[in-house]
């Protein structure tokens, strides 16, 4: 029950104030930690609260909701249930464009991107990153890491290991 637990979470994580990014008035202030909300999500509760310290993880039906980035800034999906491309071979130019396509629509709204369940490997890492993907999930830290070090980021720049990286499953 997402009501329920933000309910016992929120006090604790008021006691986090000081480096918590935070909500107040429609005005973010970000600090060190963002607290994301994903799973039953209590998109009401938050969606009320005129000041919190918690943000909930959208869906891609959000990038077409009108929820401000200011309550959604996170839009995650599952991979395998939207695109059919497993990593074998070349993305299909159609899929390759509709991934890159909700980069740009999460990114004009001024959200952020994931997709978990991807194809966990330098192929699938490549599309995420080619096509503007914010966070990329993996169980194949090391992998990555190796995989972002080698690659050119765009503007030519190397990426560092905390950039654009998610966890792995829970994350």
């Amino acid at each position: 029950d997402g009501v329920a637990l933000y309910a016992a979470l929120r006090p604790l994580l008021r006691k986090y104030g000081d480096v918590l990014t935070s909500c107040a008035g429609g005005k973010v202030a970000e600090r060190a930690v963002t607290v994301i909300i994903s799973g039953n999500r209590p998109v009401e509760v938050l969606a009320a609260e005129s000041e919190r310290p918690a943000f909930i993880d959208g869906r891609l039906p959000d990038l077409e909701s009108g929820a401000p980035a200011t309550l959604v800034p996170l839009v995650s999906a599952n991979f395998a249930q939207t695109f059919t491309w497993r990593g074998q071979g070349e993305m299909p130019a159609a899929e390759r464009d509709k991934l890159a396509a909700l980069a740009r629509r999460a990114h004009d709204q001024g959200r952020r991107l994931r997709f978990w369940s991807i194809p966990d490997m330098p192929a699938g890492w490549k599309a995420m990153q080619s096509a503007g993907v914010d966070l990329i999930n993996t169980d194949k830290l090391d992998a990555l890491e190796k995989f972002l070090r080698g690659a050119p980021q765009s503007g030519g720049e190397r990426a560092e290991k905390e950039g654009g990286t998610g966890g792995g499953k829970g994350d």
